[in-house]
């Protein structure tokens, strides 16, 4: 798959999030409900309809508010996702067919306009490892003390 490059939107980027992170949704079902229906809206509109007709009885879909609430906490660490349509997408890892749909990143202060990416399974484990990172700075007095609360 090779989709055209372009900038979504934060409502596109959190039906992306909501899409993925929904019952039996992996990167290849993302990308096939994606090049089938146009968008994450419609694919998610869709959802339940394929999955009864796949057998299943329902379906979980994550609701718009617990998919904003984990967009806000993940930006709120500094991070940001980024999408396999955007631009800045690593070019390579584009061309792995099960690549991640949304990958999280976080810009570096020391190197402009590069990108530091955190591969990790999940999320949850970018925003664990970035709070001991920042606990450990803060104990070894890199960071000092009253410079703000823990990210995430």
């Amino acid at each position: 798959m090779s989709p055209e490059k372009k900038k979504l939107s934060a409502r596109e980027r959190l039906e992306w999030l909501r899409l993925l992170r929904s019952e039996n949704v992996g990167p290849i079902t993302l990308y096939k409900l994606l090049e089938r229906f146009g968008s994450a809206a419609v694919a998610l509109k869709a959802l339940p309809d394929l999955a009864k007709r796949g057998g299943a009885k329902r379906i979980k879909i994550v609701s718009l508010s617990a998919a904003f609430q984990k967009l806000d906490k993940i930006e709120s660490a500094g991070i940001s996702l980024v999408t396999r349509m955007e631009e800045n997408y690593p070019p390579l890892l584009a061309q792995v067919e099960d690549a991640p749909p949304l990958l999280p990143t976080a810009w570096t202060l020391s190197i402009p306009k590069r990108i530091k990416l955190y591969m990790r399974p999940s999320l949850t484990r970018v925003l664990y490892y970035q709070r001991c990172h920042w606990a450990r700075s803060r104990r070894h007095g890199i960071l000092p003390a009253g410079t703000g609360s823990s990210p995430g």
